[in-house]
């Protein structure tokens, strides 16, 4: 499933500790 990174989107890191697969990184 696709995720859209919206404005509320701070930089905090928290998805990506969050992510079971570890799909997702700061970049």
């Amino acid at each position: 499933m696709a995720y859209q990174i919206s404005s509320a989107c701070v930089s905090c890191g928290a998805c990506a500790d969050a992510c079971p697969v570890g799909a997702i990184s700061q970049g």
